[in-house]
């Protein structure tokens, strides 16, 4: 009608605001330009109301919820429910017509299968024709892997129940299908079609080799290569654990209890290969994919059950070439994210200290853990990395505990049994574990990831290293001079090395002032802790010349060390006087 005001226009939508306090934004201004009562001022806001630009005070009411959909109303769960029910049934169906019809003699052997294979290749049919249909790719998921399912029963039944093939005939046929499979689910881009019939296949084979034997562990070697390929080519990440633990497993279940033949190592190295292979490949172009790397690390375990196994020497080297390996594989697959180098030094620190265990319960010495923690914690300073920091120091601690077993405190503190108990061997495991403390204080000072627990690491570092070098140096005097004499040197070595770190630290608090009060403290403790042994222990063991001579080597630090110190001040004063600014 003429005059009327257009649909959806705000002036035919809008009502007249009769209180005098609301502002309306839509309100027409009377004649002279002023607002209307109660509006806002010119230049200012509404009477307590928000600046302009704002919304009216109070704001739009919060609009309510939205109502929850029951579950059985939501998109594709009756779907779901009724294919999953159907897939069951269907199932049972095949298995009855298989089995439960043939104890019954109802139908002739030959009849069964025949009918089994043609209803699971009907299955199979339905579902290339569903797929392509609008919401069809449920439903052809699942009438395909029903399908797939049905021929992996058809083949138990030709090959174990009437023994009409021979088992490489009914390995090969499964594999047939798992190929189909593999194929249709890259053609339609459907995942869990991959993931059905890959798992049917895995819970077939067991069945038709009759239990764990090399014949299905090289079959599931086979379905684990096979399965890659759709998971590489189309980033599919649920398959890699599909294909790959079955393998895993039965490699697990064959390892005889006795003596290993070479079928387990051959199957064992194999299975390592082919995931370490692809997971690799899988860690390149899915860098973060934690499913992918972890099934890498699974395809380890037989491999390190294998080596378990072995006879020493062998079992040592089974072991160092595995790490070695797993090394070299990630230099030649660079460039990898970092979540994939982890995963890979963690496999490699796993197999060197299955190694080391080893070679320490055969030696009888601490000396394999303590190479193990010199070899993580210099990785860890040449290219810094958690898992090497915190596995570093873990076997360091491990070592250190070990080498307390063969040099316990009561030991080094008794001249006889001291005497009797260290030999050279602990010299060596000493020195070594020295090393490795002096490399996990360098390493815990420079990580980022533990800056927390840093104090705590470095406090534990130089603890260790105080004990290592305590036991190398007394098991040293006893190896120079046997008997009281060598005790003697032993105890004034380990004194000075005490007074020299606590030294060593108090210089490093001179000249780094960023870390003056940390070094500053530790240095004092140390040289209270030598104080504390010099005059407690040193005293009343010592005699002679040793006894001079620890006397003096400590005050002649303490001396050099106060002078430093009072030199240190002095420059540091002068060097603020003369600065500009200061009064």
């Amino acid at each position: 009608m003429p005059g009327a005001p257009r649909a959806g226009s705000l002036v035919g939508m809008s009502t007249p605001i009769s209180d005098p306090n609301v502002f309306d934004p839509f309100a027409t201004p009377p004649a002279g330009g002023r607002p209307p009562t109660g509006g806002p001022s010119a230049g200012g806001p509404p009477h307590g109301g928000p600046p302009h630009g704002g919304p009216p005070a109070g704001g739009p009411p919060p609009a309510p919820p939205e109502p929850r959909v029951p579950w059985w109303q939501r998109d594709g769960v009756v779907s779901r429910l009724l294919v999953g029910t159907g897939v069951a049934v269907t199932l049972v169906g095949v298995v009855l017509l298989l089995v439960i019809a043939a104890q019954n003699g109802l139908l002739g052997p030959q009849v069964r299968v025949a009918g089994g294979a043609l209803l699971s290749a009907a299955l199979v049919a339905a579902g290339v024709r569903v797929m392509d249909r609008p919401g069809g790719r449920l439903g052809g998921t699942a009438l395909m892997g029903t399908g797939a399912a049905g021929l992996y029963l058809v083949i138990l039944a030709m090959t174990t129940f009437y023994d009409w093939l021979p088992t490489v005939a009914g390995l090969a046929l499964a594999l047939g299908v798992v190929v189909g499979g593999a194929v249709a689910a890259m053609h339609w881009r459907v995942q869990m079609l991959a993931v059905v019939v890959n798992l049917g296949c895995a819970m077939l084979a067991p069945a038709l080799t009759g239990g764990a034997n090399a014949t299905l562990v090289a079959f599931l070697v086979v379905f684990a290569l096979v399965g890659a390929v759709p998971e590489l080519r189309h980033q599919w990440s649920w398959l890699a654990p599909v294909r790959t633990v079955p393998a895993v497993f039965a490699a697990m279940a064959a390892i005889p209890s006795g003596r290993l033949a070479a079928a387990e190592l051959v199957a064992s190295s194999v299975i390592l290969l082919v995931g370490l292979g692809t997971g690799l490949v899988a860690a390149r172009t899915r860098p973060h994919d934690v499913l992918a790397l972890g099934t890498m690390a699974i395809a380890y375990v037989p491999a390190l059950l294998t080596g378990a196994r072995l006879d020493l020497p062998l079992a040592a080297v089974w072991c160092v070439a595995i790490a070695v390996g797993s090394v070299a594989a990630g230099v030649l697959a660079r460039p990898l994210a970092r979540p994939a180098q982890s995963t890979l030094l963690g496999l490699a620190a796993l197999s060197l200290l299955e190694a080391t265990s080893l070679l320490t319960i055969e030696l009888d010495s601490a000396l394999p853990v303590l190479l193990l923690a010199i070899v993580l914690l210099a990785a860890d300073l040449t290219r810094p990395d958690l898992v090497a920091q915190v596995g570093g120091q873990t076997v360091l601690l491990v070592g250190v505990l070990l080498l307390g077993v063969t040099a316990p405190v009561d030991v080094l503190a008794l001249e006889s049994r001291a005497v009797s108990d260290l030999g050279a061997a602990v010299v060596l495991s000493g020195l070594v574990a020295l090393v490795a403390a002096v490399l996990g204080g360098l390493s815990a000072w420079r990580s980022r990831e533990l800056a927390e627990l840093r104090g705590t690491i470095v406090g534990f570092d130089v603890v260790a290293g105080l004990y290592a070098a305590s036991a190398a140096f007394i098991a040293l005097g006893l190896q120079i001079l046997p008997g009281t004499d060598g005790f003697a040197l032993g105890h004034f070595l380990a004194t000075a090395a005490w007074t020299a770190t606590g030294f060593g630290a108090l210089q490093v608090g001179l000249h780094r002032p960023a870390y003056a009060r940390v070094a500053l403290t530790a240095g004092l403790a140390l040289v209270a802790a030598a104080l504390s042994k010099l005059f407690l222990f040193d005293l009343a063991a010592l005699s002679g010349l040793a006894r001079a001579g620890a006397f003096l080597v400590v005050g002649v630090a303490l001396l050099v060390a106060g002078t430093r110190y009072a030199r240190s001040f002095a420059d540091r004063d002068q060097s603020h006087e003369g600065s500009p600014g200061t009064a």
